[in-house]
């Protein structure tokens, strides 16, 4: 029935508040999402194109940063490209595994980045990310105490030195003698896992 219902809507005006108001939200988001409905049509009845989608990304903001925003509403958001709002759905708590896994691959490494922290990324997201082909990518997923200990194995062994040392010393943390138990070794290549 949802995936139904969501398939009437794209993002344009008119539509994406009606697919907004099918949830319930905490009263600032439902009085916003009235608001922005309200300045939509004025904007829309005074015919100044450029106006019409410019109020809507506070409404978004805000629905991307609630803890409770539906993983569907997610879901749906994210298919809007811009890299602020993907880092904001990518860090709530709410969204569902398929749409960080779909995140794991957006072309802005800060969503990425985000993904990587979201402690609800499934492991086989997380083995992707931290082959990415960017550098910050990987060395965020370095930093990541919660990461398995193969996982931060292979990133101790990665051509970049600070994503390499990166791994060590949270490994370190984590386990200080876990870090003496593994001989040098040569780096590997890193290459995005697709």
């Amino acid at each position: 029935m949802l995936e139904e219902t969501e398939k009437q809507f794209d993002l344009n005006e008119e539509s994406e508040f009606d697919y907004y108001f099918m949830w319930e939200w905490p009263e600032h988001i439902e009085k916003a999402l009235r608001r922005m409905l309200w300045i939509s049509l004025v904007e829309a009845a005074e015919g100044d194109p450029q106006e019409v989608h410019s109020h809507t990304s506070y409404v978004r903001w805000l629905i991307a940063t609630h803890p409770d925003s539906p993983a569907a509403v997610l879901d749906f958001l994210s298919n809007i490209d811009s890299e602020d709002l993907l880092v904001r759905i990518a860090e709530n708590p709410q969204v569902s595994a398929p749409t960080l896994a779909r995140l794991a691959q957006s072309r802005y490494s800060g969503v990425r980045i985000a993904v990587g922290d979201n402690e609800n990324t499934p492991i086989h997201t997380i083995k992707t990310l931290t082959r990415d082909e960017d550098l910050d990518v990987r060395y965020n997923m370095a930093e990541n105490p919660a990461l398995p200990a193969s996982l931060l194995t292979d990133l101790s062994l990665d051509s970049n030195a600070y994503v390499s040392t990166r791994a060590l010393k949270t490994m370190a943390r984590r386990n200080p003698a876990s870090v003496e138990q593994f001989p040098a070794r040569p780096r590997r290549e890193n290459r995005k896992s697709g």
